[in-house]
């Protein structure tokens, strides 16, 4: 009969090394996707600002952008 030894989590991980590599990839990915999500709900915020302030001016998105035309020389008033 052999003996076989069963091999704990922390030794398939490879060890202190191992567990520490994890650790920081776990750490890096979730600091990754912090701030992809910190991005996308920031941009949604100024594009809620962006077309609440358009909406109380009475402008429709045609009106915004023919009035962003009319700034920049593009269609004449």
């Amino acid at each position: 009969m052999t003996n076989v030894q069963a091999l704990t989590p922390y030794d398939a991980l490879g060890g202190a090394e191992g567990l520490h590599r994890l650790v920081d990839r776990y750490y890096t990915l979730m600091d990754e996707a912090f701030r992809a999500w910190l991005l996308d709900t920031f941009a949604q915020m100024a594009d809620h600002m962006i077309n609440a302030d358009l909406a109380q001016a009475g402008c429709t998105h045609a009106c915004a952008n023919g009035a962003a035309a009319v700034e920049k020389g593009r269609v004449s008033a």
